[in-house]
């Protein structure tokens, strides 16, 4: 309950008893007991909705200050981040610029190479292949503290337009197609026919698709992703199923909070920055949608959103494909 709708109920509450207090004080109850026992409730009424008023205003004051604290965090990650991404990819740029001469001018005069030389490149390679992967990561994690800081700061900016599911679901594959060839897990594509659209940021609805199915690649290590997509109750609800380690009921929520991971300690290979599931959570929200998850340990997870339609069913929309992923653009 808001703190305004607290302080109408006080008021209200007291403007009763005042009201009480006056026709039980007129001279047709001067000797009626409930008189008496009235006062001594009204005095102790009284009192306490006064404690309860002090109690709001504290509240109210504890309230702003943790608004504020909210405020200066978020402007001071949105203002380091905006410092970092410059040098950042400075960085990134050097050091492939390093790499393309190493591969083109330096290394075909070393040839042939002794076994000796032969490791010091493989070692070069590699540590200048970590320096790129590692900056990537970085100015991943830049991209999405500015995104998020944005969108709670309202300064996202937006577009609107007519989006349809299956697009969204094509251009996400093709994006994450190379994770699970990586991985070699099927990813299973199932698209109902004849879906609305969905009215908004065709971008950021593809950004929830792309984070979906990398989180799930990333906690599966055997059996099949399915993706699917159906119309129901004048919104396109999209689910995303793996067949990974699973999640506690007790962490269902905690996996849309800020800088949180849950189960990364399963996953192979780099740790996530817990921030794709956040913006997920506002991406949705802003659309109208809502976001959550179905899991148990040992039994996979299932990520679903569901966004209200904006338009009338597009008869293009792709039929369903239940074994092989969408081609589009080179993916699978």
């Amino acid at each position: 309950m808001k703190q305004a709708n607290k302080k109408d109920i006080f008021r209200i509450e007291f403007e009763i008893l005042e009201n009480a207090a006056k026709v039980l004080r007129s001279p047709d109850y001067v000797d009626n007991p409930i008189r008496t026992q009235f006062e001594d409730l009204y005095i102790g009424y009284k009192k306490l909705l006064q404690q309860s008023q002090q109690l709001v205003n504290i509240s109210d004051r504890q309230q702003d200050r943790l608004i504020k604290l909210q405020n200066l965090k978020d402007d001071f990650l949105s203002t380091a981040s905006h410092e970092l991404r410059t040098p950042i990819t400075s960085v990134l740029g050097f050091i492939q610029v390093i790499k393309k001469k190493l591969n083109e001018v330096i290394y075909p005069r070393l040839l042939p190479l002794d076994s000796k030389t032969e490791k010091t490149v493989r070692q070069i390679d590699g540590n200048i292949d970590i320096i790129i992967s590692e900056g990537e990561r970085l100015t991943c994690l830049i991209n999405d503290i500015l995104d998020l800081s944005k969108m709670r700061a309202g300064k996202m900016e937006w577009k609107s337009h007519p989006v349809a599911p299956a697009d969204v679901v094509q251009r996400a594959t093709a994006a994450t197609s190379s994770l699970f060839d990586k991985k070699s897990i099927p990813l299973e594509i199932e698209i109902a026919p004849n879906l609305p659209t969905w009215m908004g940021d065709g971008d950021r609805l593809i950004q929830v698709m792309i984070n979906l199915l990398s989180n799930a690649v990333k906690f599966t290590n055997q059996g099949t992703v399915t993706c699917r997509v159906i119309s129901i109750h004048q919104s396109v609800r999209v689910s995303v199923q793996d067949s990974g380690s699973g999640i506690a009921a007790e962490h269902h929520q905690a996996v849309f909070e800020k800088f949180r991971q849950v189960g990364d300690d399963v996953a192979d290979g780099p740790k996530g920055t817990g921030l794709g599931l956040p913006i997920c959570k506002e991406i949705v929200e802003h659309h109208g949608g809502r976001i959550w998850v179905d899991s148990e340990p040992g039994r996979g997870s299932t990520f679903v959103f569901e966004i209200p339609a904006g338009q009338p069913a597009d008869s293009g929309t792709l039929q369903k494909n239940p074994a092989e992923p969408i081609d589009l653009q080179g993916g699978r």
